[in-house]
């Protein structure tokens, strides 16, 4: 889970100004967004996420890069609900589920379904992720969980409101 600390202005444009400069993206610039996406703010990434998800559904990636793309998905999604950027969480949810996105990783399927439910306020959804993540003893991913839960004071979705069952003294 990311720390939610967007960079200067001249740090995010000197980032920015990397990645325009790429026009085909390989393993370390992978690498280098899906540490830093967090730290710049969501409409800025947008272009180069794009071309990400452009080049995956061209099948201009090799597979080997796959897995840093999920986690830069996955840190976009975090990072665009941390911002309320609701515009760019729907895009990329749309994009994700039109290219059918890394479909037999589990564990990317587990945060996108968290995403998906917290984006979507469905308890749920985002049940079901604890469910899974469960089931397949994903540990870390269940302390991410809650500890986003926690951090953004969203409420649990294992509890329902009580306060109309109690009684009034």
């Amino acid at each position: 889970m990311s720390n939610f600390l967007v960079a200067s202005i001249d740090d995010q444009n000197e980032l920015i100004d990397y990645f325009f400069n790429i026009s085909y993206w390989q393993f370390y610039d992978l690498c280098l967004l899906e540490n830093v996406v967090n730290m710049i703010h969501v409409e800025r990434s947008t272009p180069y996420i794009s071309d990400i998800l452009k080049q995956y559904a061209t099948n201009n990636m090799p597979m080997a890069s796959v897995e840093t793309v999920s986690k830069i998905l996955i840190n976009a999604l975090e990072t665009s609900i941390i911002q309320r950027k609701d515009d760019f969480t729907r895009y990329l949810l749309d994009k994700v589920k039109k290219y059918k996105f890394n479909t037999d990783d589990f564990k990317f399927q587990t945060w996108l379904l968290f995403w998906t439910g917290v984006f979507e306020n469905n308890n749920n959804k985002i049940r079901h992720a604890y469910s899974i993540a469960t089931y397949l003893h994903q540990n870390i991913t269940l302390k991410n969980f809650d500890k986003f839960l926690t951090i953004t004071q969203t409420p649990s979705p294992f509890f329902e409101d009580t306060k109309k069952d109690t009684p009034k003294s």
